[in-house]
């Protein structure tokens, strides 16, 4: 998850909008979350202090690729993901 951080930052991505499981800069409130529950590493989104799952995946590098895609994508750069 090393990684993905690196790439964020890479792409002017602010760690608000992510955190690593119980690690990571993210608040409880708008922001993005991995994190490995019963074998599986799932995205969920933060907000109001509750997590909502998006999608789980086998493997921490596919939870970590989809969750770059998303964090990347045209449509969060307009909602203000990116660092001005």
């Amino acid at each position: 998850m090393s990684q993905l951080a690196q790439a964020l930052e890479e792409k002017n991505i602010s760690s608000r909008y992510y955190r690593f499981g119980s690690f990571g800069n993210g608040y409880s409130d708008d922001s993005f979350l991995i994190e490995e529950l019963s074998g599986a590493f799932v995205v969920s989104y933060l907000e109001r202090g509750r997590a909502s799952p998006i999608q789980a995946f086998p493997s921490e590098d596919e939870a970590c690729d989809f969750l770059f895609a998303e964090l990347t994508s045209e449509e969060y750069y307009v909602r203000g993901w990116k660092r001005s």
